[in-house]
């Protein structure tokens, strides 16, 4: 799997209908099933609305996910790749 972290804002639709926020997360979450990953979600204060974690088996899947999301224009991302603790040790291994 692999690991990415999103930084979300909302748009001014976003702002707009922040009613309907809860409703695009659960759709998001089962698009990323769909999709063959999951999320982990939070809600943030400060210069992000929002945090997730996602898990996922390609960078294909994570565009087709992230287009998905932000063609509907209530958010805009900010996508950062991740490795765990053992990813890293792994790939330091590799080189010694």
């Amino acid at each position: 799997m692999h690991h990415y972290i999103i930084l979300g804002k909302r748009t001014d639709q976003g702002l707009r209908d922040m009613k309907g926020t809860p409703k695009r997360v659960e759709e998001a979450h089962q698009l990323l099933e769909r999709l063959g990953g999951r999320m982990r979600y939070y809600y943030t204060m400060g210069e992000y609305d929002f945090v997730a974690i996602v898990d996922i088996g390609t960078e294909e899947k994570l565009i087709e996910f992230l287009t998905e999301v932000t063609s509907a224009g209530y958010v805009r991302t900010t996508t950062l790749k991740a490795w765990s603790d053992a990813e890293v040790a792994q790939l330091y291994a590799k080189k010694q």
